[in-house]
């Protein structure tokens, strides 16, 4: 008790104490859930999907773990606090969805000494949860015990509970009436606990509060640590640090830890996150016309990938955007060029070689349909889920560009590359709009600036290591082999120009593309 900042004394009615925030991950929601409140909509996304809760959410019990960890993190750790016989008028008044930033702040209603234990002193505390938007998720309220710096001697007078009562018949009935010695202690206890309180309140003893001036930059990726554009995103936080000094909290969410592939977009519709890198798929999902950047053998290589989206086409395509999805790309990251991997050493020369083959791909349709125009049978299954998919030989192979499949590590498990250089991917450094608006001019071109630095140092570690790797592979012992390029380069434009996919571009839009040098 010795070691305590803050005893008894120091706790008085009418303080308010922020103790910070914590964001919950799908992963920590399901863990949570699985040992202790294991009900289907804690565990399943379709089950939750199915529910009134419409997607996957904490136990209520997991919201009131996290509120106690906040409050011994920020709170009791540092106080003389001795437990608490309970809590009350427990109310969940919201579901918590993975993402959400939740919110601690206390409120102290009243305080008195305990007669039976000198040395002990009771606070009266009410609890309130509240996430992003300041919608309360849960309250409860009780008594905590906390040490007294001061036990009071024995024998001393305390402060009863109630005032001592006289009584007094009036109109034949008996009231009780607070007697006068109780009266001139009474309004000197009240004197005493005002000038306490104002002490408080000024004092360096104030409790540290999470800071309501930080603006939060939740990031969710996909990426394993080791692929450069995980690494960029130490980059963006670096040099935000750098530029705006204690202007904003940003957080590093990698292997899909806050959310699923694909679907970082709808979390920001919600506000649930505020950056994450999208893919030309993710946005073909609400934008069709955004298609075409997902075709195979449309862009060239990343220096034309770069011109096309710095310039006007990119200007239209992002204003798009913006305006039906409600999120703001920031910048382009060149992902790499995709290649065929697989399991076992396979003669590949033309589209046909590949048939039968289950090669994964992302779940979108788009995706799926590129996987079916180079020949093979297309796979959905998440990227976390990839490498021990090739080990166990549910699918044959998968598609990445080089860089991927060595920080993932599926060289490991996989035995031939097969250079189709069907896609020159990327991927788009965007923010939520309402993120955005609530920055200051100062402020958003503070994070323009660092998307741009990130994604920079990813086009050219990325671009850098690719050039190295087809080397590196054939050292683990890979067969690396190429194609007849002009024979998947006709199979796939023709697929796509038979399907419904071209009937959504804009208008003269590739030939556009085709003119970018």
């Amino acid at each position: 008790m010795a070691q305590a900042r803050y005893y008894w004394e120091d706790l008085q009615a009418g303080q308010v104490r922020d103790l910070g925030s914590v964001t919950p991950t799908r992963e920590a929601i399901i863990a949570f859930a699985t040992q202790f409140d294991p009900q289907p909509f804690h565990l399943d996304d379709a089950a939750a999907q199915a529910s009134v809760f419409g997607a996957l959410c904490a136990s209520g019990w997991h919201t009131c773990s996290m509120a106690m960890r906040l409050m011994v993190d920020n709170f009791l750790v540092d106080s003389s606090s001795l437990g608490s016989p309970g809590l009350e008028n427990i109310q969940w008044h919201k579901p918590v969805f993975p993402g959400d930033t939740l919110r601690l702040q206390v409120r102290i209603t009243d305080t008195r000494p305990m007669r039976s234990r000198p040395h002990v002193g009771m606070v009266r505390i009410v609890w309130d949860v509240t996430r992003q938007d300041d919608e309360k998720v849960l309250s409860m309220e009780g008594w905590a015990m906390f040490g007294r710096r001061h036990p009071a001697p024995p024998g001393a007078r305390q402060r009863p509970d109630r005032p001592p009562l006289s009584s007094r018949s009036i109109a034949g009935q008996r009231h009780h009436i607070p007697t006068e010695e109780y009266r001139m202690s009474h309004t000197n206890h009240l004197r005493r606990r005002a000038v306490l309180a104002a002490l408080a309140a000024s004092s360096s003893l104030a409790l540290p509060a999470w800071s309501q001036s930080k603006a939060l930059l939740r990031i969710s990726s996909p990426a394993v640590p080791d692929d450069w554009h995980a690494r960029m995103w130490t980059v963006f936080k670096d040099a935000l640090d750098k530029s705006a000094p204690g202007e904003f909290e940003v957080q590093i969410n990698l292997n899909a830890s806050l959310f699923k592939q694909g679907a970082e977009p709808a979390a920001m519709a919600r506000g649930n996150l505020e950056l994450t890198t999208v893919s030309a798929a993710d946005i073909a999902k609400i934008i069709p016309e955004f298609s075409i950047f997902t075709a195979g053998y449309v862009v060239r290589d990343a220096a034309q990938q770069q011109k096309i989206f710095n310039g006007p086409i990119g200007t239209e395509m992002f204003k798009t955007v913006a305006e039906k999805m409600d999120i703001t790309i920031l910048s382009t990251c060149y992902y790499g060029t995709r290649q065929v991997n697989l399991r076992e050493v396979r003669n590949v020369k033309t589209p046909a070689d590949l048939k039968g083959v289950k090669l994964r791909m992302p779940g979108s349709k788009d995706w799926l349909f590129l996987g079916e125009a180079l020949g093979a049978t297309a796979t959905p299954l998440a990227f976390g889920e990839v490498y021990l998919g090739l080990k166990a030989g549910t699918i044959d192979g998968q598609d990445n560009p080089l860089p991927t499949v060595k920080a993932a590590k599926f060289y490991e498990v996989t035995k031939h590359i097969v250079l189709t250089s069907h896609l020159v991917d990327g991927l788009f450094i965007a923010i939520s709009n309402k993120a955005l608006a609530a920055m200051n001019a100062a402020q958003r071109q503070k994070v323009l600036a660092a998307a741009q630095a990130a994604a920079a140092y990813n086009n050219e570690n990325r671009a850098k290591e690719e050039a190295q790797l087809v080397e590196f592979f054939k050292k683990e012992g890979l067969q690396v082999t190429t194609p007849d390029l002009d024979a998947f380069h006709k199979t796939v434009q023709a697929a796509y120009q038979n399907a419904d996919y071209a009937k959504t571009w804009p208008r003269g839009l590739l030939e556009r593309i085709n003119a970018v040098k």
